[in-house]
């Protein structure tokens, strides 16, 4: 049993709906969302033992695993927004209350919470990101 993170992809890039549903099927698998991109793409992770009804799931139509270069530009950021939104998932999920940091979990950040800029998970669209709102 180890978690990885991984791309989905799913086979309606443009329907929000898909992605809602992959997210919940993965969440149920005790996995979590650490990124919707502009693309249609999910970045989760989950257990590895998963992946292959991960694969199976009609709304998929790619999953591999992906590997963030820490040494890369953005890394960090990329990072504080996984955090970000494992935190959102975690207080969804009743596992945590803003403010107070689950079990077993990093050091509080300077504000004694979650990370500046904490928010729930949201759907970035290309629509938006182009600014035809």
């Amino acid at each position: 049993m180890t978690v990885q993170m991984y791309l989905i992809q799913p086979k309606d890039r443009e329907a929000d709906q898909a992605r809602e549903t992959i997210a919940e099927y993965i969440a149920q698998r005790g996995g979590f969302i650490l990124m919707a991109t502009s693309y249609g793409s999910l970045i989760a992770a989950f257990d590895d033992r998963h992946l292959e009804a991960v694969k199976a799931h009609y709304l998929v139509e790619f999953a591999s695993g992906v590997t963030l270069n820490l040494n890369a530009p953005g890394a960090e950021a990329l990072r504080q927004l996984f955090a970000e939104n494992v935190a959102a998932q975690l207080v969804e999920r009743g596992l945590t209350q803003p403010g107070r940091p689950a079990a077993n979990a990093p050091p509080p950040t300077a504000s004694g919470g979650f990370p500046p800029g904490y928010r729930p998970l949201r759907w970035p669209t290309r629509q938006a990101e182009e600014g035809d709102e």
